[in-house]
Order: C-alpha cells, then sequence, then structure tokens
C-alpha cells in the first residue's frame, strides 16, 4: 500500500516523543536477532525520524487531521502512525506493519519554555499486536 500524504507539517516540526518502548512481538524479533531494544533495527528507526517530523505515514485522512489537530490545536492525546517495514536481513527478512504511538502523560504534564507541550511516553510495536 503506498503512502497517502495528507497535510504535512511544516519542515522544522519535531514531535518530542519521551521515553520510548518497544512491545510484543517487535521487542522478541529484536531481541532474537541481535538489537537490545535500543538501539532500534535501522527501518524502525527511519519510521520513528518519520514520525517524529509529522509524516504519519499509511494512515486515512481522518487520523491524519487527528494527529495534526493534537499537535497543533491540543484536541486529542495522542499520535499515531502506522508503516511498513522489512526487518531482518537478505536471509531471514519480514515484512509487517508497525504502529508508534506518542501519548501525552496526563499525569505529568509538562510544558516547555515556549509552550508548546512535551509528549512523554512513545511505544513501538507490530500492528498485529495492538
Amino acid at each position: 500500500m503506498a503512502t497517502q500524504k495528507y497535510k504535512e507539517q511544516p519542515p522544522n516540526f519535531r514531535l518530542a516523543v519521551g521515553s520510548i518502548a518497544i512491545k510484543g512481538n517487535l521487542l522478541h524479533w529484536c531481541k532474537q536477532h541481535g538489537h537490545p531494544p535500543i538501539p532500534l533495527p535501522l527501518p524502525i528507526l527511519v519510521c520513528l525520524r518519520r514520525h517524529m517530523s509529522g509524516d504519519w505515514g499509511e494512515l486515512g485522512k481522518e487520523d491524519w487531521k487527528l494527529n495534526n489537530d493534537s499537535v497543533n490545536h491540543d484536541k486529542t492525546w495522542r499520535v499515531l502512525s502506522k508503516y511498513s517495514v522489512t526487518v531482518g536481513n537478505d536471509t531471514d527478512s519480514d515484512s509487517d506493519d508497525i504502529y508508534i504511538i506518542t501519548e501525552w502523560n496526563v499525569l505529568d504534564p509538562h510544558v516547555d519554555d515556549m509552550g508548546n507541550k512535551t509528549f512523554r511516553r512513545t511505544t513501538i510495536f507490530f500492528c498485529r499486536d495492538y
């Protein structure tokens, strides 16, 4: 499925992701293939960079709008991205979709010096684990 782009963030946009957790089968895959959860395999890092830059990946128009509203107008409490990735090497590779979800920690909200929300927790996992 080709990535459908909707309204993206400005070029200098950066989503603060806070702490990063790898969950479920993605964590298991990382451990099996010699990757501690951090540093992440390169394809996952590329997706995280896209997420941080406001490219929400392979989501529908409504989810793109919810994400943009969340970071631009404080209307929701999470940002969701979906990407198709190939993880592995030439002899052992798998193609799968991952979700990256950044959530605001409502118990400990933080506003930076510019008055922007700081998101605190980002979770990365295979979509099949949702």
